[in-house]
């Protein structure tokens, strides 16, 4: 099977954008990219310092998120 996201223009920009909407309804506050590229700058990511990053994370790991399978059916989608 290939994967569809190189054949269809944006696909990925779709698909990043309905992860971060069900991300931020599941309360998740950080997306960490890892790999910064010019391409996730487009989508908005940003370079942080490592002292800022560990921080978020210590205040991220306090407020409760999915945790387990995830679904992301309009049914179970929201907090």
């Amino acid at each position: 099977m290939r994967p569809v996201f190189h054949s269809i223009t944006d696909a990925s920009k779709v698909a990043f954008y309905n992860l971060v909407n069900h991300l931020t309804d599941w309360n998740f506050d950080i997306i960490d990219v890892q790999v910064y590229t010019r391409h996730l700058e487009s989508l908005g990511a940003r370079p942080i310092p490592r002292s800022k990053f560990l921080e978020l994370i210590e205040l991220s790991l306090k407020v409760p998120t999915r945790k387990g399978k995830w679904s992301f059916t309009k049914e179970q989608s929201g907090n």
